[in-house]
This record gives structure tokens, sequence and C-alpha cells, in this order.
């Protein structure tokens, strides 16, 4: 497996990090699948947080240490009229 991809993989998905015992590798591997995973991470963070909100996707607060107004656009767009449920 490729721990890099998997981890940039996880993140775009927006699904939190693993912790390095929740991960059970070693420390390269990790290594690997932690630098894919910010890489990842820029880039779901990157995106509309209102947009994610309104389609009412499921955010992990992923994006809280990277940007405070993330969370408060992602809020915005899940309370906004006309919001879709998936």
């Amino acid at each position: 497996m490729e721990w890099k991809q998997y981890g940039m993989q996880r993140a775009e998905a927006g699904d939190t990090k693993l912790s390095m015992q929740e991960f059970n590798k070693d420390d390269e591997l990790y290594m690997a699948y932690s630098n894919g995973y910010e890489s990842g991470r820029a880039n779901y963070c990157a995106q509309d947080a209102f947009t994610l909100g309104e389609s009412r996707r499921y955010y992990r607060g992923i994006c809280d240490d990277l940007d405070d107004r993330f969370r408060r656009e992602y809020e915005l767009g899940r309370t906004a009229k006309g919001s879709k449920r998936y």
C-alpha cells in the first residue's frame, strides 16, 4: 500500500488523522501517511466551507486549527435555507 496516498485520501474525504498508535505501523510508514494526510488536509480545507455545509455533508473538524472561519462558514451553510440532504 502507498501510505502517503492513503493519508491524502483520508484527509480529502474529511476523515480525522490516525494517531501513531491507531496506525500501528513503523515510524517511516507513519511519516509517509502523515505527510500525505497533511497534503490532503490542505486540499480539503481549501474548499468552500459554506458549500460543504449546504450539501449537508458531515464535517469532522479537521480544518479548525488551520482556519477558524471554516467551521463558522460550514455551520452557516448547514443552516441555510434550501440546504440539501445527501
